[in-house]
């Protein structure tokens, strides 16, 4: 039987229940709350995050980084790099003393250390970016392959720059900052059109010539672009910056088919599967790291100057030699020795003409 006090719970419900209907249209509920726990900021709008991680953000951590450079213009030495996952980069003022899980100094393509969304045409920062890949600096300024918008920006020496003045001034393979199309206007490869996200999301690859034309990797496209130093000087946008060069295709405006998966598909010289790692050693030779994702085509071009549209390379890393009638089968120590899986990465080892090849797979 139960309790007295258990017993008499029941009317004061009811009257409490009584009491909250008589007065219910009275009652007006706050639906922004006034304090939070687990995010550094309130927002205007409770329910636009512009963080989408789970947990707080603040500027010293990294998702699925895929870029580092050094400007090397100023002393000490500032780093840069490219937080895909976060939609951002991060920029330290001195590459050599920052401490161990020190906050990064700057952030661009977000508005705050605390947002990740991705950010471009069609959100409240069409300046800002969306999984950015390739970055590098020339002359004190930061170029970004900014790749799921198909463009890459430019940011006038971001440490000398105002935090809310720093905007990009260059746009490479866009009309405006409110265009993100994959080979703008037609959908064709052009001198003026890239593309670097076509249903997924490629890594492209910048760097500079001493001469400080640009490189780009466009992956989609199947080819390397080259964009003259005066061009890139004066900024701007695509209809008005071309590329006076391209390496992997025969043309600008032509797709040669798919490299065949056979050792005849590995050993040709004048086309590209998907580069995605592009560098220049002391010399002037060019290296590119082209991979189709397949079995086979997994491997590093080697071009040497004078370049032109069209050109064969002139060695290749990772292509095994040609099978010789009756030889013995190659031991595993002769194939790993060559053979690469996805390479995405080139060094050219300070001091001398060594280059080490991040080999992915």
């Amino acid at each position: 039987m139960p309790s007295k006090k258990s017993y008499l719970r029941f009317p004061y419900a009811a009257l409490a229940l009584l009491c909250a209907s008589t007065v219910h249209a009275q009652i007006t509920l706050n639906t922004v709350p006034t304090r939070q726990i687990g995010q550094p900021q309130m927002l205007a709008n409770p329910f636009a995050f512009p963080n989408v991680n789970p947990n707080l953000v603040e500027g010293r951590e990294l998702n699925s980084p895929y870029g580092v450079a050094l400007d090397t213009s100023v002393t000490p030495a500032r780093l840069y790099v490219s937080d895909s996952g976060n939609n951002r980069i991060l920029a330290w003022k001195d590459a050599a003393a920052f401490t161990n899980g020190a906050k990064a100094d700057l952030v661009i393509g977000q508005r705050d250390f605390f947002s990740t969304a991705s950010n471009g045409p069609g959100t409240s920062l069409s300046t800002g970016l969306a999984a950015p890949t390739g970055i590098a600096v020339d002359q004190g300024d930061l170029y970004v392959a900014d790749s799921a918008n198909n463009r890459v920006l430019r940011f006038r020496k971001p440490f000398a720059t105002p935090a809310d003045q720093l905007v990009p001034d260059l746009c490479i393979g866009q009309p405006s900052f409110n265009s993100r199309v994959a080979n703008y206007p037609a959908g064709q490869p052009s001198e003026r059109s890239i593309a670097l996200s076509t249903g997924s999301v490629f890594t492209a690859a910048i760097t500079f010539d001493t001469q400080h034309n640009l490189w780009l990797t466009d992956s989609g496209n199947n080819r390397v672009l080259r964009y003259a130093a005066a061009d890139i000087a004066r900024g701007g946008f695509s209809t008005t910056i071309s590329a006076n060069l391209e390496i992997g295709q025969l043309d600008f405006i032509s797709k040669q088919p798919n490299l065949p998966q056979t050792p005849a598909g590995l050993q040709t010289l004048n086309q590209l599967a998907t580069p995605s790692a592009i560098a220049f050693d002391s010399t002037g030779r060019l290296y590119i790291a082209d991979s189709d994702g397949g079995s086979l085509i997994n491997r590093v071009l080697v071009f040497e100057a004078p370049f032109s549209t069209g050109m064969s390379a002139r060695r290749i890393m990772g292509a095994q030699p040609v099978p010789v009638t009756g030889a013995p089968p190659r031991t595993d120590a002769q194939i790993y020795a060559i053979d690469m899986s996805n390479p995405s990465g080139i060094v050219i080892l300070p001091g001398s003409q060594d280059v080490a090849i991040v080999d992915y797979g």
